[in-house]
C-alpha cells in the first residue's frame, strides 16, 4: 500500500500477549488456522464490501518488536526474558488467504484466513479485526450511498468528522473503494492516488466585505471550474452573485464549475438555484449539495427529482452513523489435531479451513454462495479466497484503489436487484453449506426460536393459552442455508412432525426467492401445512393444501434436491383422494390413512 498505516507489534490486546507467553512456556506453537468473518449484517445491510486487506498485508510483512517495544513489555513485569527474546526475533512466516478488496461478501463467510505458527496467528488478531471490520464497514456504507445516488457522483467530505486523523485516511480510501468519486482529504489523495476535490467554507465568504467580493477573490485564484458556496446569507442572493461572477469569468475566458448549497431544504433550494442558473444561460454550471447527507437522504432527494448534480457526504459516511460497528470475529478453526469449533450458545462456529465458492446465473448475476472445506471436491463455483502471502512472502501484488473500486462496482452490478435496497431485503442472499460442513450446522447446535411475545404451541403447532408450557420447540431455521433447513424438514416430515417441517421449508422458500427453487420449497411448505391440518382434524383444509403442494413440486420431477418427486406426488394424489369429502379425522381419532414417507432420489 502506498503510504502505509502500519504500526508496531504492540498494536494488540494484552491477552494476546499473555496467551502467547503461555503458549511459549508450554512449547505450543504448532501451525493453526484462524478465520475472520462477520457474524451478522448490521441493520438495513444486505451485503458487505470487503476492504482493509492492503493494510493487513503491510502490517504482516513489517511485523516486529523493536527495542522500545520490548523495553515497555519488560517494564510490565509480566513476561519472562525467554519470551521477550522470542518476540525480538518474531516475524510473520505464515500464509494469508483473503477475498480481494472490493469483493461483495455476506455474513458468515470467511473474509480472510491466516495459517501460521499459533503465536504469530494469535498476535495479529487485534489488528486484523480493527482494520478489516472498520474499513469494510465504511466501504459498505459508501457503496450504499453510490446505489442511492446512481449516476450522480458523491465526494467524501468526512475528514473533519472522522474518529481521528488515522481513521480519516482509512475512511477516504474505503469510501473511494465503495464508490466515492473523490475525497477532500489531501493526505489520502497523496498516499493512495485518490482524486481530491473541495469547494470553500463560509469563513471564506465572511472574510471579505461582502459575498460578491469573496466570490470575485476566489475566482481570480481559480478562474476555471471553481465552486462557489451560495448559502452563507441567502441562497437566492448567493446565486445572483455567483451568476455575476460566472459572466465576468466568461468574458475573460474562464468559467464557473459549480455552486454548492449546504443548508435548508435542499430539494427546494436546488430548484431555485437550477432555475436561476438556467435563466441566466448557465445550464452547464452544476449544483452540488452537502449537509448531513447519507444514503437515505440522497435517496429521498433523487426520488423527489431534486436538480442536484453531485453530493458531498461527510459525518454520516465517515462514522457509518446508522451502523457504526461491524461484528467481526477471528476464530481458530483448525490445527494439527483437526477441526476446532465453539459450541457456546449463540456463538457457534463451524470447524475446518474453508473456501467460499460463488455461482452466477446465465446473466452473470450472483445466484448463491457455498461455504465448503478447503479442497473439498464436487463444489461448483468461483473460489473467492485467494493466496496473498505464502510462507511470509507476498505472492499477490497490490491491485491499486482504482482496480479495487472497479471490482466493487462490477460486484454491485451483479448483486441481485432486491439486495440493492437500503432496507433489509425480504429475501436474503442464498448461502449454502457444503456436504462436508453441513453436518456441523445441525439442530443440536441451532438456537431455539423464542421471539418475544410468541405464544406456546401444542405438538401440532396450535397456539396454547398464555402461560402454558409449550409442547413444541421451534428452531431458528432462518439462520440456516436452505439446503440444511430442507434436510431438517425432510427428517421432521418422516417423523410425522409436520408443523416443524412446514416452518423449516418455509424458511428455505424465503431464502430461495429468484433462484428457480422458490416454487419447489413453497410446495413443500404447503405439504407440511397440509399434513398439519390432518393432525389437527381439518380434512378439507388438508386435501386442498396437499393437492396444491403436489401441483407445485411435480414440475421438478422426477427427482430434485435429493427427493423422489415423482414417487412422492403419486402418494400425495392418493392421500388427496382418500381425504376428499372426509371430515372425521382428529388427533384423538385418526383416520385410516397412511402418512407418506419422503424417499431419496431413485
Amino acid at each position: 500500500m502506498n503510504g502505509s498505516l502500519t504500526v508496531s507489534g504492540l498494536f494488540t490486546d494484552l491477552y494476546e500477549l499473555t496467551m502467547m507467553s503461555a503458549y511459549h512456556a508450554e512449547a505450543v506453537d504448532d501451525l493453526a488456522t484462524f478465520e475472520l468473518w462477520v457474524r451478522e449484517l448490521p441493520p438495513d445491510r444486505n451485503f458487505l464490501v470487503v476492504a482493509g486487506l492492503e493494510e493487513v498485508v503491510d502490517h504482516l510483512l513489517a511485523l516486529q518488536f523493536d527495542d522500545g517495544d520490548l523495553s515497555y513489555l519488560r517494564s510490565l513485569e509480566m513476561f519472562t526474558p525467554e519470551f521477550l527474546d522470542h518476540l525480538r526475533d518474531l516475524r510473520f512466516t505464515g500464509d494469508l488467504w483473503a477475498m480481494p478488496e472490493g469483493t461483495i461478501a455476506f455474513a458468515g463467510e470467511p473474509l480472510l484466513r491466516v495459517r501460521a505458527r499459533r503465536i504469530e496467528a494469535q498476535l495479529v488478531e487485534t489488528f486484523l479485526l480493527a482494520t478489516v471490520t472498520f474499513e469494510t464497514m465504511i466501504a459498505t456504507k459508501a457503496a450504499r450511498v453510490a446505489l442511492a445516488s446512481g449516476a450522480r457522483p458523491f465526494a467524501d467530505f468526512s475528514a473533519r468528522r472522522a474518529h481521528g486523523a488515522a481513521a480519516a485516511v482509512q475512511v477516504a480510501r474505503a469510501a473511494f473503494i465503495g464508490g466515492a468519486a473523490s475525497t477532500s482529504n489531501v493526505e489520502a489523495g497523496r498516499r493512495f492516488g485518490i482524486p481530491v476535490s473541495g469547494t470553500m467554507a463560509h469563513s471564506f465568504i465572511l472574510s471579505f466585505p461582502d459575498e460578491l467580493s469573496a466570490f470575485r477573490a476566489y475566482a481570480r485564484s481559480y478562474p476555471e471550474g471553481g465552486t462557489l458556496l451560495v448559502d452563507t446569507y441567502s441562497t437566492s442572493s448567493g446565486v445572483a452573485n455567483a451568476i455575476s461572477v460566472a459572466k465576468e469569468l466568461e468574458a475573460t475566458g474562464g468559467y464557473l464549475g459549480a455552486v454548492r448549497i449546504d443548508s435548508g431544504d435542499l430539494a427546494a433550494e436546488a430548484r431555485v438555484v437550477r432555475s436561476m442558473l438556467d435563466s441566466a444561460g448557465l445550464a452547464e454550471v452544476r449544483v452540488v449539495a452537502s449537509g448531513d447527507l447519507d444514503e437515505f437522504a440522497i435517496e429521498r432527494l433523487v426520488a423527489d427529482g431534486a436538480p442536484i448534480d453531485a453530493f458531498g457526504v461527510g459525518t454520516r459516511l465517515g462514522t457509518s452513523a446508522d451502523a457504526p460497528s461491524l461484528g467481526g470475529v477471528y476464530k481458530l478453526v483448525e490445527d494439527n489435531e483437526g477441526g476446532r469449533y465453539k459450541t457456546s450458545t449463540n456463538k457457534l462456529t463451524v470447524p475446518f479451513t474453508k473456501q467460499v465458492y460463488r455461482r452466477s446465473d446465465g446473466d452473470g448475476a450472483f445466484a448463491y454462495d457455498t461455504i465448503a472445506r478447503d479442497g473439498e471436491s464436487g463444489v461448483e463455483g468461483t473460489p473467492l479466497l485467494v493466496p496473498v502471502i505464502k510462507a511470509g512472502k507476498r505472492v499477490r501484488e497490490n491491485d491499486g484503489v482504482e482496480a479495487i473500486r472497479r471490482r466493487c462496482r462490477r460486484g454491485l452490478s451483479q448483486l441481485p436487484g432486491q439486495l440493492h435496497g437500503l432496507r433489509t431485503a425480504d429475501h436474503q442472499y442464498r448461502i449454502d453449506w457444503s456436504p462436508a460442513l453441513s453436518g456441523f450446522v445441525s439442530p443440536s447446535r441451532l438456537k431455539p426460536r423464542r421471539p418475544e411475545g410468541e405464544r406456546p404451541r401444542d405438538r401440532f403447532g396450535r397456539p396454547l393459552p398464555w402461560g402454558s408450557e409449550s409442547e413444541l420447540e421451534l428452531l431458528d431455521y432462518e439462520s440456516l442455508p436452505p439446503a440444511r433447513s430442507h434436510e431438517m424438514a425432510v427428517d421432521y416430515f418422516n417423523e410425522q412432525m409436520f408443523f416443524p417441517a412446514h416452518e423449516a421449508w418455509e424458511a428455505a422458500w424465503r431464502h430461495t426467492q429468484g433462484t428457480g427453487d422458490e416454487a419447489f420449497f413453497n410446495g413443500l411448505a404447503k405439504l407440511g401445512a397440509g399434513f398439519t391440518h390432518i393432525q389437527r382434524g381439518n380434512a378439507q383444509g388438508a386435501w386442498t393444501l396437499i393437492g396444491k403442494a403436489a401441483d407445485r413440486i411435480e414440475p421438478y420431477g422426477p427427482a430434485h434436491r435429493g427427493i423422489d418427486v415423482a414417487g412422492l406426488c403419486r402418494e400425495l394424489r392418493a392421500v388427496v383422494r382418500d381425504l376428499e369429502g372426509a371430515g372425521r379425522h382428529s388427533p384423538e381419532h385418526p383416520r385410516d390413512i397412511t402418512f407418506p414417507t419422503i424417499h431419496g432420489s431413485p
